[in-house]
């Protein structure tokens, strides 16, 4: 069972260290919070959107921010205070091993999100409608993509890597009539054959 945990919302984030029994009074920030992830109690993540004429926090350079752009905050004080370090290339489920190494759907970071570089460059003739990536540990990473979807069914592939990034062995790759072809597989390609990418 969770002892320590966040919530946020419309221009706030809340934490608790007791269960969920009572919260902190709520930190205010400019935007809305639409992820937490904490990787121990010290060290937090927030992904922020905010409307182009939202002002920037007085730390904060004056850029004027693209409309939703996902921006990147960081605590390393528990959640008593936030800052900026980075915004975002993706909006997908935000994940870190490590107060430098994270993963956002197939981006990758090593300085705590200030810089994001893509794990996985592949052609592809279905649709990439998501992806989802996972990490086990250093090097170690797990990336789902995500197909278009029929009537009820959803075409999806796997892969994985034990050298961060370097090959990627083929997991899982399932077609369906209703979802279409494997994404991530060009047409031509033999996608139960294939064992590595670059």
């Amino acid at each position: 069972m969770f002892r320590r945990a966040g919530s946020g919302g419309e221009g706030w984030i809340a934490k608790t260290v007791d269960g969920g029994k009572s919260w902190s009074e709520p930190y205010k920030v400019i935007g809305t919070v639409h992820q937490l992830f904490a990787l121990n109690h010290q060290s937090a993540w927030a992904t922020v959107t905010r409307e182009p004429d939202e002002a920037n926090e007085p730390n904060e350079p004056n850029e004027p921010n693209e409309p939703n752009e996902p921006l990147l905050l960081l605590s390393t004080a528990g959640g008593s205070d936030w800052a900026v370090v980075g915004k975002l290339p993706h909006k997908g489920f935000l994940h870190f091993v490590s107060n430098k190494e994270g993963f956002s759907a197939h981006w990758r970071t090593t300085d705590g999100g200030k810089t994001w570089q893509t794990v996985m460059n592949r052609k592809t003739t279905a649709q990439l409608t998501g992806a989802v990536i996972r990490s086990t540990g250093r090097d170690d990473a797990w990336i789902e993509c995500i197909g278009e979807p029929g009537i009820s069914q959803i075409s999806y592939s796997l892969f994985h890597t034990k050298n961060g990034g370097k090959e990627w062995r083929v997991v899982i790759a399932k077609s369906s009539a209703g979802g279409g072809p494997v994404p991530g597989f060009p047409a031509a390609c033999s996608c139960k054959k294939e064992r590595s990418v670059e």
